[in-house]
């Protein structure tokens, strides 16, 4: 830990996003692919700047933790007449692929700098500012899409799709596999350890859609303003008691770009920069099939005094 040697010597100076939708179409023009070339294509056109600037790229392969397509598996028809192909038929439909990306977005001519930030767009955060403090890239686009086909989350792919359990899930997630099952897990011990209840996140969770409906590029906004009240909360039905379907996310079509720089190259950017102060990962320190609210509690915890550290700053 310490102060981090990056601190304020990267900012984000643009941001794209691409239209939602719940679930894919199958038309090419809606792919993620599709989606992530008009994020990239309105994050530079919302830093001011043009695309020949551009000389990084920092993209997330994993475009989904639901139902995906084997990487080998075709494409839809029509595709090869909207895009170019890269080396699987996958790329741009159920993956983010930096070949296909700067194949189909030729005005990115002067990239240079590419890696993949993997599973999460965090990552990516992180893997382009530190290219951008070390000097790797001078202005480095990060990306990420998220698809959603047809059918049920987390249903027939993975561990779900088998007739039997094994490993660690035989312990763990022998009734199922919920993607927020060991988060209502830790909460229950949570509400237990602090005499808390689930019914006291109603307020939070009602206000939280009121705030995203003020967000015009959210799903939302975009597909059902309409607000959710306490009573919708307190008798919404269970994923994962004692998580309800309003405490989980909702996986959707959109993509996300963002445009990293330096501070010296930003003062020619449209936008004010929001500068970077510092960045961290913990992992909770797990003894058993799945962390104990303690070891959360303490990953957290030690996450904070990284991020603290990092930036210069304290809590006060």
């Amino acid at each position: 830990m310490g102060l981090w040697e990056g601190r304020g010597k990267v900012v984000a100076t643009g941001i794209g996003t691409s239209p939602t939708a719940r679930r894919w179409d199958e038309k090419p023009e809606t792919s993620m692919g599709a989606l992530t070339i008009v994020a990239v294509r309105k994050a530079i056109a919302d830093a001011g700047i043009s695309p020949d600037e551009i000389d990084g790229l920092v993209l997330t392969p994993e475009s989904t933790t639901g139902v995906s397509n084997d990487p080998n598996t075709p494409p839809p028809p029509g595709w090869e007449q909207h895009f170019k192909m890269a080396s699987f038929p996958q790329a741009g439909v159920t993956r983010g692929d930096i070949d296909w990306l700067l194949l189909n977005t030729p005005e990115l001519k002067n990239v240079k700098f590419m890696m993949n930030g993997p599973i999460c767009m965090s990552v990516s955060f992180v893997a382009a500012a530190e290219a951008v403090v070390r000097g790797l890239t001078k202005t480095c686009l990060v990306v990420r899409g998220w698809h959603n086909l047809a059918g049920r989350y987390y249903v027939g792919v993975g561990a779900s799709a088998l007739n039997t359990a094994s490993g660690r899930g035989k312990y763990g997630s022998i009734w199922g596999m919920p993607a927020c099952g060991t988060t209502a897990m830790v909460f229950e011990e949570y509400c237990r350890n602090y005499g808390k209840s689930h019914d006291q996140m109603a307020n939070f969770v009602v206000t939280e859609r009121r705030n995203g409906l003020m967000n015009p590029d959210g799903y939302y906004s975009q597909h059902r303003p309409e607000m959710i009240t306490v009573e919708d909360y307190l008798t919404a039905r269970w994923i994962a008691k004692p998580a309800n379907i309003y405490d989980n996310d909702l996986p959707i079509m959109a993509a996300l770009a963002v445009v990293f720089t330096t501070p010296e190259r930003a003062r020619n950017h449209k936008q004010r920069p929001v500068y970077i102060l510092s960045h961290g990962q913990t992992r909770p320190e797990s003894q058993g099939v799945a962390p104990t609210l303690e070891q959360w509690e303490q990953s957290t915890d030690r996450m904070g005094r990284i991020l603290y550290e990092g930036a210069g700053v304290s809590p006060d």
